[in-house]
């Protein structure tokens, strides 16, 4: 064979074989380029899905117990008798209750507003709330209130308190959550490590709570109306409700605790129908400037001292893993919101009654006698906006039933719509 013919044969062997190692290169490379890119994604999902499963553990953990004490006193008992209704069983205040915690309390204050301009406030003169049994009369409207409203915020701070410390409660759930989905592009063995700090924010201002407040429960002449009371239309499960709208403070002006955060409301948006969801880390970030109001007159913020009790309502997570083959180092933060994942429920004073004075003047009465009696029928529209206020969902057509089987015998003064042997 000529010389020239088998040293072209032997270039053309080596540059094919040349060629193989370098598409062998590229497919391996391409391989395991896919793997981590593969990987990272599987890793992201895991994260999404642990930052998302803390976010919806925290509509009910962690919680407040009712029997709470704190250095005044009484209001452990007070946050006791006046929420035990709406706690989940155990007493447990969370994240989903708190804000029926603050709309109770918004009404019994608002009671005391309407009883103070109708001139029943005075201070031997008290009408039954939640805080119903034993209930001191003694007390008047106004004390009766101010513990109501008292315990309210108690409740709140200390459940915003931990809140902003998802570190403490969330991170086993994140874990095993983001460790239970599929990591196989990564290593079988591969498991996900938390990452801190976690991080906490107020999104979803300015939009609905799970709270709704109908007009037909608040009092006409409460200094506090509809109008000052920021609330958010939304159509649920074929209705149009008024929900309360979140991380807006509003003044209830009463000035019944003589202090602007007491006498002041805010609730926790939590949107109705929806679930947790995750959001930008941009729209996070700006979520994390607290939402309270600007000083007044240029001075000291008085609601400053409130920034580390508010109750948030999103938060950060984030996790670190090995990818096996280069031995890289993964980290990923994700951002989630909590929600309401039912309709949501309405504003009431649970545990509550009404109290209806008559003067039997030696004989025995019965309301039904009397049903269409002019007397009687001034006060209907008072009476069937209290039993709205504990429950919404009475008809109007049953108030004539509910009057009609209360009696009252010679020296009965008193009569009672809801009140059970319990006090309830």
């Amino acid at each position: 064979m000529h010389p020239s013919r088998r040293t072209r044969r032997g270039a053309t062997l080596a540059l094919t074989v040349a060629c193989a190692i370098l598409l062998a290169t590229i497919g391996i490379a391409y391989v395991l380029m896919s793997m981590v890119m593969g990987g990272a994604k599987e890793f992201r999902h895991a994260v999404d899905a642990g930052t998302l499963a803390a976010a919806r553990k925290a509509l009910s953990f962690p919680y407040v117990q009712l029997n709470l004490s704190s250095p005044n006193g009484g209001d452990g008992i007070w946050c006791q008798a006046a929420f035990e209704a709406v706690a989940d069983p155990g007493g447990k205040i969370n994240l989903y209750n708190v804000n029926r915690v603050m709309a109770q309390a918004l009404l019994v204050e608002m009671n005391y507003g309407a009883m103070v301009n109708e001139g029943t406030a005075g201070a031997n003169f008290g009408e039954g709330g939640p805080y119903s049994w034993p209930y001191s009369p003694t007390n008047g409207a106004r004390e009766h209130a101010r513990q109501i409203k008292k315990a309210a915020f108690l409740v709140s701070e200390a459940l915003g308190e931990q809140l902003q410390h998802p570190e403490n409660h969330f991170p086993d759930t994140f874990r095993q959550v983001a460790s239970a989905n599929s990591l196989r592009m990564l290593g079988l063995s591969t498991t996900i490590t938390p990452l801190y700090p976690w991080k906490f924010a107020f999104a979803n201002r300015y939009e609905a709570s799970n709270v709704f407040l109908e007009e037909n429960q608040l009092p006409a002449d409460s200094p506090l109306q509809a109008a000052d009371i920021p609330r958010t239309k939304l159509k649920v499960a074929g209705k149009m409700r008024n929900f309360i709208t979140g991380y807006i403070f509003f003044f209830t002006n009463t000035n019944m605790m003589g202090d602007p955060i007491a006498d002041s409301a805010y609730f926790v948006p939590l949107r109705p129908l929806l679930k947790p969801n995750l959001v930008d880390e941009a729209e996070f970030v700006a979520s994390q400037v607290p939402p309270i109001p600007s000083g007044i007159g240029g001075g000291p913020n008085p609601y400053a001292q409130f920034v580390n009790k508010l109750v948030p309502n999103a938060w950060s997570a984030g996790g670190t893993v090995t990818e096996r083959l280069s031995s890289q180092t993964l980290a990923f933060k994700a951002y989630a919101t909590a929600e309401a994942t039912d309709k949501g429920v309405a504003a009431a004073i649970t545990r509550g009654f009404i109290r209806i004075h008559a003067s039997p003047d030696g004989q025995s009465i019965r309301l039904s006698d009397y049903i269409d009696d002019p007397a009687l029928s001034a006060i209907k529209s008072r009476i069937l906006q209290r039993i709205w206020e504990i429950d919404p969902d009475i008809p109007a057509s049953a108030l004539n039933t509910i009057l009609g089987q209360m009696s009252f015998s010679p020296g009965t003064t008193d009569g009672y719509i809801f009140k059970d042997s319990s006090g309830g």
